[in-house]
């Protein structure tokens, strides 16, 4: 029985040791930062052609043809922006490929009735977002009498945020 006893204090002085030990270590922290910034990007803007030349529009119809394209936009999530096409004029001219004659269309909403208006959206991912833009011809405008043949003009698109 005094083999135990003396065994038992035996492991008894050896953890105090590693406890006194273990109190002479000392301890710190330190902080782990990163900053995440605001930001958007234009992934794709597609082209939107009102018409075609295997599908070409009769100005005697008076139909007025749309066609819709999408800008596809990634920003940081939570981060507000703003999409905006040709520095804020929603109506403008083709010009003819092949000369200076004029083709007038316009922009509208996505639902192709509506008229643009900049387009607000908060983001709720960094995922790419696609919205919808419709152009048409501006069938308003008294400019709108082109000759036969192909337009085409360059849209600039802003983001903003």
């Amino acid at each position: 029985m005094i083999a135990k006893t003396v065994r038992i204090a035996l492991l008894t002085a050896a953890a105090a040791a590693l406890l006194s030990a273990a109190d002479a270590s000392a301890q710190t922290s330190f902080l782990v930062t990163a900053s995440v910034a605001a930001n958007c990007r234009i992934d794709t803007a597609t082209d939107i052609a009102i018409t075609t030349p295997a599908a070409p529009w009769d100005p005697t119809s008076g139909a007025n043809p749309t066609a819709t394209g999408a800008i596809t936009v990634r920003c940081t999530r939570g981060t507000a922006y703003e999409i905006d096409l040709n520095g804020g004029a929603y109506t403008d001219a083709m010009t003819l490929t092949t000369g200076t004659d004029t083709l007038p269309y316009k922009f509208y909403a996505a639902d192709c009735s509506t008229d643009f208006t900049p387009i607000a959206f908060t983001a709720t991912s960094r995922a790419p977002r696609a919205h919808t833009i419709c152009a048409g011809l501006d069938l308003t405008n008294p400019a709108l009498d082109p000759i036969a043949g192909d337009y085409a003009d360059t849209v600039v698109v802003d983001v903003t945020f």
